[in-house]
This record gives C-alpha cells, structure tokens and sequence, in this order.
C-alpha cells in the first residue's frame, strides 16, 4: 500500500511515516513497525501508545549530507538519540554506523547488512538505447548531486587516456546548477543519459567494464552492491562505508583524492585479467554476504525475539506466557 506525503525534501519521511501511523489507528493491521533511518523517530512513541513495536535501522550519518542545512543536522543528530532511547530494537545496516553507536552511545547494536540481486545474464535494449557496447564503457549510477563525489570521477576521467566513455546514470531536477557544472566539466566522452531502472539499470550495470563509486558520504550504498553481484569490477572513494562494503573484492583510492583516482583507473583499464578477477571476487561477494534471502531471514529473527520477548515481559507475573 503507497500512502500520501507532503512531497519535498524536508516533509517527505516525516509526512509518510505519519500516514503510516493514521493508517495503523483505523486498521491496526499490525504489530510490529518497521522503520528505515531515523529522521521519524519523534513519532516513535506515538507508535508506542497504539501498541506497537518499533524497529529501527540506522543507515549511516545522515546530517553529515550536504543536503542538510545546519539546523535539520541538529535535528538528525538528536533523532538518532530519540530513536535509540524509544525503539523496541534497534539495528544497523552498515559496520560504520555500528561503529559510531558504539563509539557515541557505548552500545553494540546487531548488524544486518543491505541486500542485493546476484545476475549473471540481462537484456541488452539500454545498450542499444545508448549506443553502448558490453565491456566497453566505465559506468555510475546515483543522484548528481555533490557528496556523491561525480564531479571528483569527471575531473579524475579527463586524466585518463582511454577510448572507454564514462557513462553517467542519474540527474538532479532540484540543485540544476551542479548538473550542469557537471557538464560543462565533462569532455566529449562522457555521456550523461538520464535516470534509468528496473531492467534499464540492471542491464547498464552487468555489461559495464568498470564501475566507479566516488560518493563521499555514503552509507551501505545499493548500486555499489548492485555492481558487485553483476560481477563487476568496482573502484570505490576509500571512505569506511565503503570499504567495508567491498573488503578485498574491489579497489579503493584513497579518500576524495582525485589524482589516485586516475592513477587506479589507468591501472586496471591496462589490466584486463585483473578487471574480470575482481569481478570475479565482487559477485561471490555479494552472494556470500549480501544474499536478500539470508538477510531477510535475519530480519525475520530479529522480529521473532522481539515478539518473544514481549510474551516473556507480560508472563512476568508469575503465569505462563501463551
């Protein structure tokens, strides 16, 4: 079910998540909430005097975007304190952000990763869309804006000498002067193609030779795993995030510097052996440790020893729990 929100950047979350809570009042058409990030959790007790469990994830350290303006930064930092002062379970979807809980509040919160599909084989209309050919174009996906760092792959690619054109998947419709700076840095070989998803990503992201993460704030990113279970090879800005998501299946250069940047990937594009190797290593990765259904089974345990734990808490009068 889609329920209504106020649709900006500010009201979005907030607004939907409160839907969820009018809808929950009239149907109460659940027992468990399961909330992703934590810029609602003002409502979190709300949810709580309806009778319902809150589970929270916690996906990174969101008021360090740009995005953000100083006042809504301290909104997000004292949200990550209300969420975990009044979620039942609290969990964390990225071994940075179990770091910085640890580190900030001295709590270890369990870890559940983020998931993705593991293809072998797509269609190839995108391609032919785009005039692309498989193996034989260098590939980002996400929202141009600035923390995801295209502007530092742009400046980096005009250092690297190579026939294979840079193809840039996404836009911006709010912040169009970046796009555009974006572009007119770019040379001729770099092709902006606008958004594109469902089977459209899937097959730009299986046929790319290399794909370049660049992001610099960053929580478990899903296209980078996205890459990784195409097998992909993949280069990655070395913030924690993402290096965690990678371990030894991808190359990271070092953080938000340009010139190594060119430097990795003028390397492997004269390394094919080493491209299909890493590859390689990235899609049995991503199956090992990103598996949806793995995951979803542990999310699963983790709603079952809430609800246990709960009939546990009511059977403490001395009766039995049923």
């Amino acid at each position: 079910m889609v329920l209504p929100s106020v649709n900006t950047k500010s009201l979005d979350t907030i607004t939907a998540t409160f839907s969820a809570l009018l809808d929950l009042a009239v149907t109460n058409r659940a027992d468990i909430v399961h909330v992703h990030g934590i810029g609602n959790a003002v409502l979190f007790p709300l949810f709580r005097l309806l009778g319902k469990r809150v589970v929270v994830g916690v996906d990174g350290m969101d008021w360090m975007r740009a995005k953000w303006n100083r006042p809504q930064r301290a909104y997000l930092r004292f949200s990550l304190y209300l969420a975990l002062k009044w979620a039942d379970q609290v969990y964390v979807d990225s071994l940075q952000a179990q770091r910085l809980c640890r580190n900030r509040y001295g709590r270890d919160f369990p870890y559940i990763g983020y998931g993705t599909q593991v293809r072998s084989t797509t269609g190839a209309d995108a391609l032919e869309r785009h005039d692309l050919e498989r193996d034989k174009y260098i590939l980002f996906v996400g929202r141009l804006i600035a923390e995801k760092g295209v502007h530092n792959l742009i400046e980096a690619y005009g250092r690297v000498t190579t026939d294979l054109p840079l193809v840039i998947v996404g836009d911006n419709p709010y912040q169009r002067d970046y796009v555009e700076r974006l572009k007119a840095a770019a040379d001729s070989r770099v092709r902006f193609v606008g958004t594109e998803f469902g089977d459209g990503f899937w097959e730009l992201c299986a046929n790319c030779h290399i794909y370049v993460q660049p992001s610099e704030v960053e929580g478990t990113s899903p296209v980078l795993l996205s890459a990784m279970g195409c097998g992909r090879c993949v280069i990655v800005n070395g913030i924690p995030e993402n290096v965690d998501a990678i371990g030894d299946a991808g190359v990271a250069y070092r953080r938000n510097d340009v010139a190594d940047l060119a430097r990795v990937l003028t390397q492997l594009l004269g390394e094919p052996d080493s491209v299909h190797a890493l590859g390689s290593a990235a899609r049995e990765r991503a199956m090992r440790h990103y598996d949806w259904d793995a995951i979803a089974d542990m999310h699963e345990d983790l709603f079952q020893s809430l609800m246990l734990r709960e009939m546990g808490d009511e059977g403490e009068d001395g009766t039995a729990p049923e």
